[in-house]
């Protein structure tokens, strides 16, 4: 990748904005320090990180704004039980894990983080009862 790229995906990564909720801020601080122990690029850290945050911790946990700015309704806790914060955790290992000894070249890009989701899926559909 190129070095001016790779530095722009840092400066996003830092930059993310994690609201209020500490637990986007503890996936954040983990994909951090996955850059250094699993060989992460800012990319891959970076996409895991809005998908987390987007797919999985605002549906699940955040405030959904409607279009004038107020909390929008339905509550999805009737709908679907929000996952606990270690199921989180336990689904960002299997990603993590799979990067690590997936035979993945390192350092590990957002193309393979997209790769890995896949392979893995059956297993964090189990974990989030998505199946």
């Amino acid at each position: 990748m190129n070095s001016l790229l790779e530095r722009r995906y840092l400066d996003l990564l830092w930059a993310y904005n994690c609201g209020s909720t500490g637990a986007i801020q503890a996936v954040k601080h983990r994909l951090m320090l996955a850059m250094v122990d699993y060989q992460i690029r800012p990319d891959a850290a970076l996409c895991l990180l809005t998908l987390y945050d987007q797919m999985i911790l605002r549906p699940y946990y955040g405030s959904i704004p409607n279009r004038d700015g107020f909390p929008a309704s339905g509550d999805l806790e009737n709908a679907h039980p929000a996952p606990a914060f270690d199921v989180v955790q336990r689904s960002l290992d299997v990603i993590l894990d799979r990067a690590r000894h997936g035979g993945f070249e390192a350092p590990i890009s957002s193309h393979s983080v997209l790769t890995i989701i896949q392979d893995v899926w059956p297993e964090l559909s189990d974990l989030f009862h998505w199946g």
